[in-house]
């Protein structure tokens, strides 16, 4: 039986949230392991649906059958629940939307207000047939026409995702977001950089000096100035702008300001 997440887990998927290999969605695969391990789920996905064109645009997760696979057609009976139902809450105007409800972690059971309630919903027959059991929606900083999430599922029968799961998930909210943003950007010269040297940019990115690098990796700030010198000498680069840009891509419009300000 599944339990809640313990402040060990949580931990351990605060930190696969920030290891990272630089093998794009591989890294994000590892931390959908972990955090299936650690939520004691049966699958985890991250994911991005186009609501324009009513399919998925991709999929990593640690269920390869799971009808959102990548780049294919979601099944006939998934749109009409969408726009009708609790799927849909984090879209503005949808019957289960609410004033700032794309920030926030959810699940069938608590938007319907009741176990009892879903259970007599066409959502709960479409999840019931695919073998789904309670699970919770973490919403991502989404591109315009698109809604990116992580879907926890636990198996029929386990226990249900407590409170505290839902405030662990909503503290690593931020943290599953860069992780998925750096996963689908991360380019190939990434993959230049020793794992090391791939941590310093990584907290480059989020804007930190090397004087708190440092903290964050407990060596000292020359150690930080020394692995920029071999990354600018890797990548062929001379600066902090450009080296990121080679290693990440340009991210436009990411919706990383969502999350100014929100750490555990």
């Amino acid at each position: 039986m599944a339990g809640a997440i313990t402040r060990r887990g949580l931990a351990a998927i605060l930190e696969a949230s920030h290891s990272q290999s630089g093998q794009g969605e591989d890294d994000l695969l590892e931390l959908a392991t972990a955090l299936a391990a650690e939520a004691g789920a049966e699958s985890v996905a991250f994911f991005e649906l186009d609501l324009v064109g009513s399919q998925a645009r991709w999929y990593v997760g640690t269920d390869s059958a799971d009808l959102a696979a990548s780049g294919s057609e979601v099944d006939e009976d998934f749109w009409p629940l969408f726009w009708c139902g609790v799927c849909s809450y984090t879209e503005p105007g949808t019957p289960f939307a609410w004033p700032q409800s794309r920030y926030a972690v959810a699940s069938p059971t608590r938007l319907h207000g009741s176990r009892r309630r879903y259970a007599a919903t066409a959502d709960f027959e479409y999840d019931r047939q695919r073998e789904m059991g309670d699970y919770v929606v973490v919403p991502l900083s989404s591109p315009s026409g698109n809604t990116r999430r992580v879907l926890l599922n636990r198996s029929p029968g386990d226990l249900p995702f407590s409170e505290w799961d839902h405030m662990a998930l909503r503290l690593l909210q931020p943290h599953l977001d860069v992780a998925a943003q750096r996963a689908r950007t991360c380019t190939s010269g990434a993959r230049l950089l020793s794992r090391r040297e791939l941590q310093v940019m990584t907290h480059v990115r989020a804007g930190h000096d090397n004087r708190t690098i440092a903290g964050l990796l407990h060596v000292q700030p020359s150690t930080v100035r020394k692995h920029l010198e071999n990354t600018y000498v890797r990548l062929g680069v001379h600066s902090r702008t450009a080296a990121l840009a080679v290693v990440f891509g340009p991210v436009a419009g990411s919706g990383n300001e969502l999350w100014a300000g929100s750490s555990l």
